[in-house]
């Protein structure tokens, strides 16, 4: 996936700078959701133990923090909006194998911490709640409870990613990344916030919310690239050629998950390169919906490479 910036004309430019969020029915209540999940999500991180964490069939790996992220963030979604469903990364499958009932108990204590006492039938129902299945008509919301989670077991960059699919456009998106740095995050991280024709912001732990833009620069040879910390995610190489056949020397920003999509929506960094490191491969719907719209509704361009 090539993602790039387009400079923004100046009557574009005030504009933007005067809009202000709108207001949703379901903004308030999951921006609240995000927050409460990205805290708990930092403190698993900051305890992480050789049992929070197993191998999936596919040999991805599933952490307790993604498992209690879904549920509580499936919870918001049952309150506000159960009608329409949820499209989610886990599944119950996960207690099944080695190490699952270890999971599962560490999973009930955390969400106790979080006011909600589960027994395992309830558990599983809870994460069966993502089960939906889309398509290209009607609405559904997708999630990624821990984007990145190899970045997250390494004590790096991870997001939490949920978006609102509508007649196969995206159309509301939340991007939460604990561990991204902000000038006013007070070291609780970046959240963001997008809505179709109304903007993209970031939400701060008081309340308040700022517009956040694309880099304006334009010159291939000064942008600063970013890609993914796993080479198996994105093509290293392939990467480095395009740099340097466009004359950029600065050295790319590496980190894990659809922070880079954040990055790039604040102007942290102005392009965001994944290239395919394997024929045939078929991204996941829940690894780019949030970080897309983000991006696009801060005035950049989201594009294959084809």
């Amino acid at each position: 996936m090539n993602l790039s910036t387009t400079p923004i004309d100046p009557i574009r430019q005030v504009l933007f700078n005067f809009r202000f969020i709108m207001p949703h029915p379901f903004q308030s209540p999951l921006l609240s959701a995000l927050r409460r999940a990205m805290q708990g999500s930092r403190e698993v991180q900051e305890q992480l133990c050789p049992s929070d964490a197993l191998d999936k069939e596919d040999r991805s790996p599933v952490t307790v923090a993604d498992l209690a992220v879904q549920i509580v963030i499936s919870h918001a979604l049952h309150e506000i909006d159960p009608d329409t469903p949820l499209v989610g990364e886990e599944d119950p499958s996960v207690f099944e194998g080695e190490g699952g009932s270890q999971l599962r108990t560490r999973l009930q204590g955390i969400l106790r911490e979080q006011g909600m006492g589960l027994d395992e039938s309830e558990l599983g129902e809870w994460l069966s709640y993502g089960s939906g299945k889309g398509g290209g008509s009607g609405a559904f919301w997708t999630l990624d409870p821990i984007d990145g989670t190899k970045g997250f077991l390494r004590h790096g960059q991870y997001a939490l990613a949920l978006a609102r699919i509508e007649d196969g456009r995206v159309v509301q998106s939340f991007l939460g990344c604990p561990n991204l740095a902000s000038a006013k995050s007070l070291g609780e991280g970046s959240l963001f916030y997008a809505i179709r024709g109304g903007g993209a912001w970031e939400v701060f732990p008081d309340g308040s919310s700022s517009p956040v833009q694309v880099s304006a620069n334009a010159n291939p040879g000064t942008c600063r690239f970013c890609e993914s910390v796993e080479s198996g995610h994105s093509d290293h190489h392939w990467s480095s050629s395009i740099t340097r056949s466009l004359g950029s020397t600065t050295e790319p920003l590496r980190m894990d998950s659809q922070c880079k999509y954040g990055a790039v929506a604040r102007g942290d960094a102005d392009v965001y390169l994944r290239l395919p490191t394997r024929p045939g491969y078929v991204e996941r719907i829940w690894d780019h919906a949030a970080g897309c719209l983000l991006v696009e509704e801060a005035g950049g361009t989201v594009t294959d490479i084809t």
